[in-house]
């Protein structure tokens, strides 16, 4: 319920605003080239690998006009990630025996943005854009698999964690986005869009012993349809000029 109001304030502002909305957009996509930025004071070695596997990501929302060459945009996301880390520790104090374990992530989050499209190279029917957006993220579900790789598995006492029942897991995160867009007018009511960004976290969650942060790329493609007359009439200027 926590998370629920986490997210509602925004969620409203969104609704409350489509009169106001030059466009609405849907974008279908996902997230890959993850990497979670781990450090333990109590290992003697971590290793963030680079998953590649693609997990699904998921958008709408509306665009509003700002100048000439700017949109701002308000937006919700679903997005789901993946991440990998391996970590060596000591058995015991005497650190005689070093254990590696390897540990798999599968979270999923709950989001919403704000964010702004600037348009760099523009044609007739398409537009570069370069895009920024800031986001808040909330942990809807997320799991941790842990496998020893060179000892008895029972020295773990699970090898599966539900990460909504663990009070040491940070489950919400404020992202900073950035990259490209491109979006190809089909009609005066209607465009089509791509688009690249990296995802960081904004800072690392820290604990006693852990600090981490997650980052990660995503890739989408999407509808634009057009609320308002904005885009038509930036088409017919062009076209007098």
């Amino acid at each position: 319920m926590k998370n629920i109001l986490y997210i509602m304030p925004l969620s409203m502002l969104l609704f409350s605003n489509v009169t106001n909305a030059q466009s609405f957009y849907i974008e279908k996509g996902f997230n890959s080239v993850s990497t979670l930025n781990y450090s333990n004071t109590d290992a003697v070695f971590e290793n963030s690998e680079t998953v590649m596997m693609p997990q699904l990501s998921s958008e709408i929302g509306l665009r509003y006009p700002y100048s000439e060459k700017t949109f701002l945009s308000v937006g919700l996301t679903n997005n789901a990630f993946s991440f990998s880390n391996e970590i060596h520790f000591p058995l015991d104090a005497s650190a005689n025996e070093i254990v590696e374990v390897t540990s798999s992530f599968d979270l999923v989050y709950l989001g919403a943005n704000l964010g702004f499209d600037y348009s760099i190279i523009e044609n007739t029917d398409w537009t570069l854009f370069f895009s920024g957006k800031v986001s808040g993220n909330i942990l809807t579900s997320g799991s941790r698999t842990d496998v020893v790789n060179n000892a008895d598995p029972s020295i773990l006492p699970s090898s599966n964690t539900d990460l909504m029942h663990d009070s040491s897991f940070n489950k919400r995160w404020f992202n900073l986005h950035y990259g490209f867009a491109f979006s190809y007018q089909l009609s005066d009511l209607a465009s089509v869009c791509s688009r690249y960004s990296i995802n960081n976290t904004l800072r690392k969650s820290k604990t006693d012993t852990e600090k981490y942060s997650f980052n990660s790329h995503t890739f989408s493609v999407g509808l634009i349809l057009h609320l308002g007359k904005q885009d038509y009439l930036k088409k017919q200027n062009r076209i007098k000029h």
